[in-house]
């Protein structure tokens, strides 16, 4: 089955893939038993520390008033300013997203590595970053997804292990 975590690109997402697809959306992360297995599964975006404009700006963003005055934006206007806000992320983060920076300078592990602390899970599931990660961190599985643009990376869950998986042409 199919379920959508909404992340830093799709947060105005509203209710099409749930009514029509029958899809799930999360807007937070999620735990989730499976097979005798703990999971904690999110997005990733404005998990762990710092990053603190990203995490205003996601405050403005999801706040129901600045949804509703956006809607009032002409189209043409609301994509421009979109796609320089798009813009201006990726060349302020550079090609961060796609290189692993070690394990103290990753937010998601630090994230994984508090949480750990007070509540174990087996697996840890993010998709924020852009690059593919199957990692053992302090007892615990952590994976990002990556992403299927560049990496054609996916997790497949056979019931006893996850693993990280590259789709190949």
């Amino acid at each position: 089955s199919i379920h959508y975590f909404i992340g830093n690109h799709d947060m105005w997402m509203y209710d099409y893939f749930p009514k029509e697809l029958n899809i799930p959306v999360y807007r937070i992360p999620i735990e989730r038993n499976i097979d005798s297995k703990k999971f904690y599964i999110a997005h990733g975006d404005g998990l762990g520390p710092k990053d603190m404009g990203y995490k205003f700006i996601k405050k403005i963003f999801s706040n129901k008033i600045c949804k509703w005055l956006f809607a009032w934006l002409h189209p043409d206007l609301g994509t421009r300013l979109a796609i320089y806000l798009s813009r201006k992320s990726r060349v302020a983060n550079g090609l961060t997203d796609e290189v692993f920076l070690g394990e103290k300078s990753e937010r998601l592990i630090q994230y994984v590595k508090d949480i750990e602390k007070t509540n174990h899970h087996d697996y840890y599931i993010f998709g924020h970053r852009h690059l593919p990660l199957n990692m053992v961190i302090d007892n615990t599985n952590y994976i990002n997804l990556g992403d299927w643009v560049k990496n054609y990376s996916y997790t497949v869950w056979d019931g006893e292990k996850l693993e990280l998986k590259f789709f190949k042409n």
